[in-house]
């Protein structure tokens, strides 16, 4: 909502900064006296343009106040699928061979919070409880943060799923 309030603010401060100036000019070229702009004017003018980049100063303030830190980290599923090959494997023979991974026939439970970037794996041996068993720093995903609201928006909608 205050994207678009922003974008409201900067849009109507352009139109006005562009009234105002084909206003002077108008009056300028249909005056009788070709001396210079009338004082009356000046001000006028001069009041019209504070007041227009006050507005834009504003508008552009509720734009950029929702926009992510991390405009250049931001990846379509596109990018991240033909970047797929230049990956490196998530785990190594010694990881399997540890007693904090889990086995074929445990349950696993992923945890990601986006926010921080980070996505833990816990498993749960058999009448156990569930354990972590590695954490990921995550370094791009895409679609921003908050809800998934349409299909198509890049964003994953929470909630638990069984396989």
């Amino acid at each position: 909502m205050s994207r678009l309030i922003g974008n409201l603010f900067c849009l109507s401060s352009l139109i006005f900064l562009i009234a105002a100036f084909i206003g002077l000019l108008v009056a300028n070229l249909f005056r009788k006296k070709k001396v210079g702009i009338k004082s009356r004017y000046k001000k006028f003018f001069i009041y019209n343009i504070i007041c227009c980049l006050l507005s834009l100063i504003v508008g552009i303030f509720f734009v950029l106040k929702n926009q992510p830190a991390y405009f250049d980290t931001k990846y379509t599923n596109n990018d991240i699928l033909n970047n797929l090959g230049n990956t490196h494997p998530v785990i190594n023979q010694t990881q399997v061979a540890s007693t904090n991974f889990p086995v074929p026939g445990d349950q696993i439970y992923l945890r990601l919070f986006k926010q921080e970037g980070i996505l833990e794996i816990w498993y749960k041996h058999k009448n156990q409880k569930y354990q972590l068993s590695k954490t990921w720093k995550i370094c791009t995903f895409s679609g921003g943060l908050g809800p998934k609201k349409a299909e198509g928006d890049g964003k994953s909608p929470e909630g638990f799923y069984a396989t």
